[in-house]
């Protein structure tokens, strides 16, 4: 009965995360002031999004940049944009994956 019952909420879970897509900039443009959770290898948390747009203000290479940026601030004031997070190899989803991975040791 316990094994039938484990397997069960083994394939919920697994099922469960397949929903968690990774976020994308435009779809975190409209999700300003809101809530949303970072996972790298070693390293997971919430952050929340701030949406800057300026066509004037540029920190990245203007070639490169459109003046939109998405902020994303950390429970200790940390601030990363969007771009960094994805070249660190972060992922940004809108809640904490069901069953995500464990952190690598």
């Amino acid at each position: 009965m316990i094994i039938v019952l484990g397997r069960f909420i083994y394939k919920v879970l697994k099922k469960g995360n397949k929903t968690m897509n990774e976020l994308s900039k435009d779809q975190l443009i409209k999700m300003n002031n809101e809530r949303v959770w970072i996972q790298y290898d070693n390293l997971e948390f919430y952050v929340l999004v701030a949406y800057h747009a300026d066509k004037d203000y540029c920190l990245l290479d203007e070639e490169k940049s459109d003046g939109d940026y998405v902020w994303l601030t950390n429970c200790l004031g940390g601030r990363s944009t969007y771009e960094e997070v994805i070249e660190g190899g972060g992922k940004i989803y809108k809640e904490k994956p069901v069953n995500y991975p464990r952190l690598k040791s």
